[in-house]
């Protein structure tokens, strides 16, 4: 297989009660998604995130892409897991698995913005706002997905975020797919469309 774009997943440790179980499925459908797409691989940190809270959002793409790529040679394509150093039950490991030799979380995050094509994040809090802000400084494309609510929905509400999001985004994407970003459900299969379509342009 040829060079894959890789696909950054973040969000938080965990869902709110309210909506968890549709945030939960949301991952889930995304990550069977990209298992039709076979011009993105993806990238995770590989926390399993705060299991009282139903898990980290990369958790669950990432067990929604395995289930369908029961194959481990084809996981080993299509998942790449960066881990810490040191990197303890609270990990899974999935795909290629590779360390990165830090432990340091600041670290840890400029490192998986740096070997990543597009970062999506669903959710989240401090940690998905500061991803989004390496992204930003190092010209990879953020997409936030505004309707899962969190951090990704206020990073479009914040000015100095949103301009240049929008900066990034504008040349490759339609002003309709952006605002659907921003606010509207967008299905796993556009979302990964406009993956392809943020990379390839």
């Amino acid at each position: 297989m040829g060079q894959l774009s890789k696909l950054l997943v973040f969000g938080g440790p965990g869902f709110p009660s309210a909506t968890r179980d549709a945030d939960i499925r949301r991952c889930r459908e995304l990550g069977r998604a990209l298992a039709v797409n076979d011009s993105l691989c993806l990238l995770t940190g590989g926390s399993r995130g705060d299991h009282q809270a139903g898990g980290g959002a990369d958790y669950h793409v990432a067990f929604g892409l395995a289930d369908e790529l029961a194959d481990e040679d084809k996981q080993a394509d299509r998942i790449i897991t960066v881990l810490p150093d040191g990197a303890g039950e609270n990990f899974f490991r999935l795909g290629t698995v590779l360390y990165q030799g830090v432990a340091d979380m600041s670290a840890r995050r400029a490192d998986l913005v740096s070997r990543s094509d597009v970062v999506v994040t669903l959710g989240g809090g401090p940690g998905t706002v500061a991803i989004v802000a390496i992204a930003i400084e190092r010209n990879v494309p953020a997409v936030p997905l505004g309707i899962s609510g969190g951090a990704s929905e206020h990073l479009w509400q914040d000015p100095a975020v949103r301009g240049p999001l929008e900066a990034m985004l504008r040349n490759r994407l339609s002003g309709s797919q952006i605002e659907a970003l921003v606010c509207r459900e967008v299905s796993s299969i556009d979302l990964i469309n406009i993956c392809r379509r943020v990379v390839s342009a």
